[in-house]
């Protein structure tokens, strides 16, 4: 349990602690650092309180057993790598609030068992790399509310078969569905005005 007053989780906290089944997290934590909860293979169940605006990269790599992730309502940043090997989370949806994913040998659901991706109602852009190399990832619900997405966000994507481009969308980034090998039906929308 990680207590109310504390607003950072230390760097490598849990990591490779192998018989942690659930982590407490309480409401004043503002980041999830570096590689906490790395190797941490029996977490089961994560929720991230609101108050959290960055989870680091590999905060959460190689927790295999993690099958439940609820995220942070006012996440804005997401390191690469942070879902790492989580090989039985195959279901996320991704918060409105969400500006900023990085790209650290991988995005941030590289090899995780992700099959299926929502977007909260009212996410205006997908960020860039955000499911980059995610190759398990099958099915993408875009909300209307989408205007853009961002460079890299599903490259690497060989799992996606489907995708439809609300309205909305005015501009795709650069590579955004590259090497999505699988994918054999795209459906644009008539607001979109630059692929790069």
């Amino acid at each position: 349990e990680i207590p109310e007053g504390v607003t950072a989780s230390g760097r490598n906290g849990f990591d490779q602690c192998t018989s942690l089944t659930e982590a407490e997290l309480g409401s004043g934590l503002t980041s999830i650092e570096i590689s906490v909860f790395d190797g941490c293979s029996a977490l089961e169940r994560i929720v991230i309180p609101d108050s959290v605006t960055r989870i680091e990269r590999d905060a959460f790599r190689n927790a295999s057993a993690l099958s439940e992730v609820r995220l942070s309502g006012s996440l804005t940043y997401l390191g690469g790598q942070a879902f790492d090997g989580c090989e039985n989370l195959t279901e996320i949806e991704i918060p409105a609030s969400l500006e900023e994913a990085d790209y650290y040998f991988g995005g941030p659901f590289i090899r995780s068992g992700l099959k299926t991706v929502t977007f909260e109602e009212g996410t205006t852009g997908i960020a860039r790399r955000l499911f980059d190399s995610c190759s398990t990832l099958e099915e993408i619900e875009l909300p209307e509310s989408v205007t853009q997405i961002g460079e890299y966000a599903f490259a690497g994507c060989t799992g996606l078969r489907r995708i439809e481009i609300p309205e909305g969308v005015t501009a795709i980034g650069r590579n955004a569905f590259e090497q999505c090998t699988s994918l054999t039906e795209a459906e644009l929308g008539s607001g979109l005005t630059s692929i790069e």
